[in-house]
């Protein structure tokens, strides 16, 4: 058990804490597991969740553990023989996500800092500060601070699947991203929703590097990781050495269907920049909170104040003694009985990880999983400790397993062709579909700005259209079968490695002489309307 656990304490000016110790690793026996043992096992068994580490940090003292296996082994192998270097350690690599975005505000928080770059605040228009930034709308290019990138209410919807990965014949760079903003549609007025963006978190990263003259890995390393000690940090895949690779846990999903796992390919994402492509262990992200706990170097208190400062109300979960979340700036903000709890999570490509801390009581927590379901074990557990560190009694505790089932059996109730053509309803009732059109009409080479070409070909043995976005950095195809009504059509946006599919409006534009002109595809879920491809041929 000792090589997957260790125990530490970081270099601080403040006095050593006195209290009893927080960490529930202090708990273990050595005639066999804790309790907290117990309960992590149980859940990554009932959320299929081959590994998982944690890390606690009680003010300055950091205690850690791994849990399962970084690949899966031959069935029916006794764990007692699973070899030292498939098992998960406080050392095991894991891909951070969005847990990537605190780096990436905290960058710009050093700038903000700064006197080199006092022209940069957290309300300069980015605009000023980089050319290329150009939105939807001038009032919108001119108005987009800073603050409102970081914090997610510019009125830019997501817009994810513009993103082309690495094994595109040609990937997207924070600069081609950047450039590509103009194009995308807005979907709400300034400073007035919530919308979760990762591509300006990129726009913020490639900030970052023209107004150092750094490149972005090289700043967040000399900046954060090396003054912190973060030895096992890296950015982007292509930057772990091959020392470190045999750390690197594998990417696992669970199919319930099949019952049976799906791994993701470790791959480059230069396209995730700012937005996640950290990769790091939870004794490093340990660190990190660590330093945020007690408000030390490399930033400023003020720094430290102003990135967990709640900017917009982020969601309302409903959920006893838990207030409404809000978004700061690369964190999240909620209050639970009286106390501010800062986290972040992170999932992305088979990994699932989550960072917490409480700064009254000077507490944290960091997990990270190789599945993403280990979302729903960072949730238990995390929640499980907090209770325990904030003394909450066990009546005033939320059953986070049934409320995480429930929340999973509502997102696979799927959207009918009535949901998705609400303004066709009252014809669907009738029956009154007009023509069906020939599907193998719509062959053919579409493009939008943004969105970049689709190709649509016609499958002989799905009887369907299909285009093929695999080489997308969230890589997908699109299966038009379904008619609806007249040019309306119901497309299944299918995952390429779950195989997960999820139904979108698609609509073909045909004009006076019966040629295809546009296709209309509900791409982006908080844009009301169709993104639109003109057809090339």
């Amino acid at each position: 058990m000792s090589s997957r656990r260790s125990s530490f304490t970081v270099p601080s000016e403040s006095p050593p804490s006195t209290t009893t110790s927080r960490s529930p690793f202090s708990r273990s026996s050595e005639n066999g597991p804790s309790e907290f043992d117990r309960r992590v096992t149980e859940a990554m068994a009932h959320w299929h969740v081959p590994g998982l580490a944690i890390a606690v940090v009680d003010n300055t003292h950091i205690t850690a553990q791994g849990y399962g296996v970084t690949r899966l082994q031959p069935s029916g192998q006794a764990a007692a023989d699973v070899p030292l270097h498939d098992q998960v350690t406080p050392q095991t690599l894991f891909d951070c996500a969005s847990m990537s975005k605190s780096f990436t505000a905290a960058a710009m928080a050093l700038l903000v800092q700064d006197e080199e770059t006092m022209h940069v605040q957290w309300t300069t228009p980015v605009n000023r500060l980089l050319e290329d930034f150009v939105m939807e709308t001038k009032a919108a290019t001119e108005q987009v601070t800073v603050e409102d990138i970081l914090c997610h209410r510019s009125g830019l919807p997501r817009h994810d699947d513009t993103l082309h990965g690495s094994t595109s014949p040609t990937p997207d760079t924070p600069l081609s991203i950047t450039r590509n903003i103009r194009n995308l549609p807005l979907s709400a007025p300034l400073r007035t929703k919530y919308q979760y963006n990762n591509i300006l978190y990129t726009v913020a990263s490639h900030a970052v590097e023209s107004l150092s003259a750094t490149p972005y890995a090289c700043f967040l390393a000399t900046r954060f990781w090396e003054p912190l000690k973060m030895t096992r940090t890296f950015h982007d895949m292509s930057r772990i050495p091959r020392t470190e690779r045999p750390f690197l846990s594998e990417r696992y999903d669970f199919n319930p269907a099949k019952q049976t796992y799906a791994s993701f390919p470790h791959l480059s994402e230069p396209e995730g920049q700012g937005a996640g492509s950290i990769i790091s262990s939870v004794e490093d992200i340990a660190r990190w909170l660590c330093a945020f706990i007690q408000r030390s170097g490399p930033l400023t208190p003020a720094s430290y104040t102003d990135l967990r400062t709640p900017r917009i109300l982020a969601s309302d979960p409903d959920i006893p003694f838990h207030s409404p979340a809000f978004y700061a700036l690369g964190w999240e903000v909620v209050y639970y009985h009286g106390h501010t709890l800062v986290r972040h999570d992170g999932m992305w490509a088979g990994h699932a990880s989550s960072m917490l801390f409480i700064p009254s009581v000077q507490w944290g927590v960091v997990m990270m999983g190789n599945s993403e379901s280990a979302e729903h074990v960072n949730t238990e557990v995390a929640w499980h400790l907090i209770s325990d560190v904030l003394d909450v009694p066990r009546e005033k505790r939320f059953d986070w397993r049934v409320h995480l089932e429930k929340t999973a059996a509502k997102t696979k109730d799927m959207l009918d062709k009535f949901m998705l053509f609400p303004e066709l309803r009252e014809r669907l009732r009738q029956s009154e579909v007009g023509v069906v059109p020939r599907l193998k009409r719509f062959v053919g080479v579409y493009e939008n700005a943004g969105y970049r070409k689709i190709g649509f070909v016609w499958d002989v043995e799905l009887g369907a259209l299909v285009a093929d976005c695999s080489e997308r950095a969230f890589p997908f195809r699109i299966v038009v079968r379904e008619h609806v009504a007249d040019c309306c059509f119901v497309a299944e946006v299918v995952g390429v490695v779950m195989e997960d599919a999820w139904p979108v409006r698609c609509q073909f534009d045909v004009g006076d002489g019966g040629k295809c002109e546009r296709v209309g595809l509900a791409l982006c879920d908080e844009y009301d309307g169709l993104i639109w491809f003109g057809r090339l041929d």
